[in-house]
């Protein structure tokens, strides 16, 4: 398959440094793909419904990186795209070189106590960037519409809920998605389930 517009860099540098993921061997034609597709999503190109027709086995898989619990990276990369300048090229090439390698450009495996993990999936990239028929057509292919990104723990609707979507909560409502859910950000910040947004959500409707 040919993946226009992905960059090819940088995997072979980190083939080496990149530990398992959660035990498991990483697959970089996987990576590739999974890049690919997030690209798609983010850049609201319908050509992804046809790609993810041909890769519906990896739709609901992780997308992971490694960062440092000194940068701010995870954090980034579970909530991207959070300002316009996120989608410009030269952003956009550095991160999708992110995704395929798994690591964050700090991340360094000989200090192996400053090492954090995050992760998402093609359903939070979809809810963060409002793209409806994507969200759709993850949803009826069996993507868990509940799952948490692995720093932050957000769901699909904590993301629907920061970004305002407001289309994309009244789907995740529909599909009986867990408005109790806690993410760590609300742990330390509050409120501390979901649950509390939506309400909000509802008294300025």
């Amino acid at each position: 398959m040919q993946q226009s517009g992905v960059p090819n860099v940088g995997v072979d540098d980190h083939v080496d440094k990149v530990k398992p993921y959660k035990n498991t061997r990483v697959d970089y034609t996987t990576l590739r793909i999974m890049a690919s597709l997030y690209r798609h999503v983010i850049e609201g190109q319908m050509s992804c419904l046809e790609e993810m027709k041909e890769h519906r086995d990896i739709l609901n898989e992780d997308i992971f990186l490694y960062g440092t619990t000194t940068c701010s990276c995870v954090e980034r990369f579970e909530e991207h795209p959070l300002t316009p300048d996120q989608l410009l090229e030269d952003y956009m090439t550095k991160f999708l070189n992110s995704i395929q390698s798994g690591v964050c450009p700090h991340y360094s495996p000989q200090d192996s106590s400053n090492i954090r993990l995050g992760s998402k999936r093609l359903v939070h990239a979809a809810v963060t960037v409002g793209h409806m028929r994507v969200l759709q057509y993850l949803a009826d292919h069996g993507c868990d519409l509940d799952a948490q990104t692995e720093g932050s723990h957000y769901t699909p609707i904590h993301l629907a809920v920061k970004k305002n979507h407001q289309e994309m909560i009244k789907f995740l409502i529909s599909r009986n998605v867990d408005v109790n859910v806690t993410s760590g950000v609300m742990k330390k910040n509050g409120p501390h389930r979901s649950s509390h947004f939506y309400r909000g959500y509802r008294r300025t409707r």
